[in-house]
């Protein structure tokens, strides 16, 4: 290589260069002394060896007297080489960046740059080359020796073929053959390695795939190169499989996809089947490939929520259809596979026409126990909070028209209307001039409320009359609208409102005398009110609860204190008692019942004085069997006018006042909930998103329509 000015570039003219279409980060030769030129198929970098030139060199180089004529001869260089790089950007095309000089650090280069520098004589001292042809020679001469059987020094046996391989080569494919001969297993030192699990016309193909990086995916081959590379752990070809089948998936092999894709863990093509599956369900499970699953399996989809189903009914059918599939050998997994049809969700006619008079059913006696649990729970429409409804599933299926719901009764109607209702929830406005409520839902699915406090304007005389006079309402389903219903005997605010066999009962209250011990009873038969027995002393403030055809009125208020005293009304004889009293008096409490047991929740221990140190966060249980009383576990915070439900054997808490006069989302508002865990004893927050309300508003659950909104 020569070494003269003219093949050693001064800063000006190097400057001059990577300001062309090769452009880099600012150039100094005495601080940056090495450039990389890219391209697709080589890498070289060049640098000014300052040590290596003679001191006529240096001094041609750095001497002033010497920049112009050594600028004048880089000039044409610098043309020269501008215009090989546009014919190069030309063949490219605009915006590639191949071709371009780049910082040292850069893993490509452009061998016809380099080429060009050597002509123009300045070729670099250190030059770096990257073959990016090489990869592909290597690949193709490993299949050839592969194909010739040139070098192997291992057989793989796979049923009754053998494939003579090479070590490094699998290795280097598979981190399953990589742990099997570097880790010291004994396979390492054996020349012949048998491999179950999987089929010889997979195994082949892994190995085209191995030595080529190529392979052909079809119908036929798909599912066993899927096993083949899950064993092998050779993730890029499972993800193709993955995607060639969820570009296939039907009707007809949707659910064997389904748990092949679970098995695997592909999770897209596992999402995409199972939907599949699922909205298509009354076809599915007609097919072949239904009839041929394990038990394992069949309840598996059985139990699914998202079964596209508008029938319980279909999945009575599908499991019937499963065990008749084998009757001989499934009759013994009839009471497992029935278990996942959610027989609170059939009409009891079905039961009674259908499912008692089939035979297979009928003689195994722990299903005819499965089925008299149903019809009970289908009688007893009034007294399912005190049935056991640890093996009765009521959550419906995706395809019904029909879910129970939280439903949340507020007057402020401007939240509502930004409220967005949910799959889990609905937001109703209560009846106009409607704020403070007293509510009830009856075992028909009802929905009653009433004004527990008289109202200070109206513009509408008939429903300040009814408000008056103790009105109370009705949610019509179909027209979305409260209806006014009779109006008690008695005008009463702060009083309570429960419902017990088809019964609506309020209880209590105050008017402008003081506390009442007057009750009344409305039949939604007659549309009329009726008064039952007085209670043994005035109370107002309380709340009541139905368990086992009893009444509860609990704490609250006279005229003078907070209560403890606990009532209980028997409708039978018209009569009331005094039970074992609260463990704390407290007044606006919360109320529930779970498991034939009341859970009193929060309130307030002063009379008239909601200051923030008299709100309870404590929970008081009583069990009417043993007529006793229990703590149960704290709640986060001290709150009065807990809205407590009971959803599917689990109690939530809602809203409530904190007695803090402040206007911050979390004090004045709730968009939170907390659920009772009973195998931990705790309460924890639902992470579901829920309508955030001003207090006051109502919770209560009703079936409602999933097109309501």
């Amino acid at each position: 290589m020569r070494r003269n000015a003219k093949s050693v570039m001064d800063g000006s003219a190097a400057a001059a260069l990577l300001d062309s279409d090769y452009s880099v980060p600012s150039y100094r030769p005495r601080d940056r002394r090495s450039m990389i030129v890219s391209s697709p198929s080589a890498s070289f970098s060049f640098s000014t060896n300052y040590s290596s030139m003679s001191s006529r060199d240096r001094e041609a180089r750095e001497g002033s007297s010497s920049a112009s004529s050594a600028s004048a001869s880089l000039a044409s260089v610098l043309a020269s080489l501008e215009k090989f790089s546009e014919g190069l950007d030309d063949k490219r095309g605009s915006g590639s960046s191949q071709g371009k000089l780049v910082s040292a650090n850069s893993v490509d280069s452009d061998s016809k740059v380099a080429d060009k520098a050597d002509e123009m004589g300045c070729f670099p001292d250190k030059y770096k080359f990257v073959d990016e042809k090489h990869k592909s020679i290597v690949l193709k001469e490993m299949l050839k020796m592969w194909e010739d059987d040139l070098l192997t020094d291992v057989i793989l046996e796979v049923e009754d073929q053998e494939f003579k391989c090479h070590r490094l080569t699998l290795a280097a494919c598979s981190p399953y053959f990589h742990a099997m001969f570097s880790s010291g297993l004994v396979e390492s030192h054996q020349d012949r390695i048998s491999i179950g699990g999987i089929d010889a016309a997979s195994m082949k193909l892994i190995l085209e795939y191995a030595y080529s990086a190529e392979i052909e995916i079809n119908e036929d081959n798909v599912q066993g190169l899927m096993l083949a590379v899950n064993m092998f752990q050779i993730n890029n070809l499972r993800d193709a499989c993955a995607r060639f089948l969820e570009h296939h998936v039907t009707v007809g092999n949707c659910i064997g996809i389904y748990f092949f894709a679970a098995a695997h863990d592909c999770n897209n093509l596992q999402e995409q089947s199972k939907k599949l599956v699922c909205d298509r369900f009354n076809q599915v499970f007609k097919e072949e490939e239904f009839l041929s699953l394990s038990k394992d399996k069949v309840i598996d989809l059985l139990s699914q929520d998202d079964l596209n189903v508008d029938r319980e009914e279909t999945v009575y059918e599908a499991a019937l259809t499963w065990i008749r599939g084998d009757i001989d050998n499934r009759k013994y997994d009839l009471v497992d596979v029935l278990r996942n049809v959610r027989f609170a969700l059939t009409s009891p006619y079905f039961i009674h026409d259908v499912v008692e008079r089939d035979r297979i059913v009928s003689s195994n006696s722990s299903c005819q126990q499965m089925i008299d649990r149903a019809l009970q729970y289908h009688v007893l429409r009034e007294r399912r909070q005190d049935l056991d409804l640890s093996n009765i599933n009521t959550v419906t299926r995706k395809g019904m028209p029909f879910s129970d719901m939280f439903v949340f009764l507020a007057n402020h109607t401007e939240a509502i209307a930004a409220s967005l209702n949910s799959d889990t929830y609905r937001v109703k406005a209560l009846p106009d001039m409607m704020e403070f409520a007293a509510c009830a839902v009856t075992g028909e699915n009802n929905i009653y409320v009433a004004g527990r406090k008289p109202p200070e304007y109206g513009s509408s005389r008939r429903t300040y009359t009814s408000y008056r006079r103790g009105g109370i309402f009705l949610y019509d389903h179909f027209e979305r609208k409260w209806l006014p219903r009779s109006s008690m005997n008695v005008q009463r605010s702060l009083f309570s409102m429960t419902s017990m066999d088809g019964t609506v009962y309020a209880t209590g209250g105050c008017n402008a005398e003081g506390a009442l011990d007057s009750a009344e009873c409305y039949d939604p038969a007659t549309n009329s009110w009726r008064f039952i027995a007085p209670l043994p002393k005035p109370i107002k403030q309380h709340c009541s609860a139905a368990v086992l055809g009893r009444l509860y009125c609990i704490g609250g208020e006279t005229n003078d204190q907070t209560l403890d005293t606990v009532h209980c009304y028997n409708p039978r004889i018209d009569s009331w008692e005094t039970v074992a009293s609260m463990i704390l008096p407290r007044s606006c409490a919360g109320v529930g019942v779970l498991n034939r047991e009341i859970y009193v929740i929060g309130g307030n221990v002063a009379k008239d004085d909601k200051d923030p140190e008299n709100m309870l966060k404590s929970v008081e249980i009583y069990n009417p069997d043993e007529n006793e009383w229990r703590f149960g576990p704290e709640l986060p915070e001290g709150r009065m006018s807990y809205q407590v439900v009971s959803n599917n054997g689990t109690l939530y808490v809602f809203g409530g006042e904190n007695g803090l006069e402040t206007t911050t989302a979390d004090a004045s508002k709730t968009g939170k909930a907390h659920k009772l865990d009973l195998k931990k004893n705790v309460w924890v927050e639902d992470s579901r998103e829920w309508p955030n309300l001003s207090h006051p508003f109502y919770c209560i659950v009703a079936r409602m329509s999933k097109k309501d909104s």
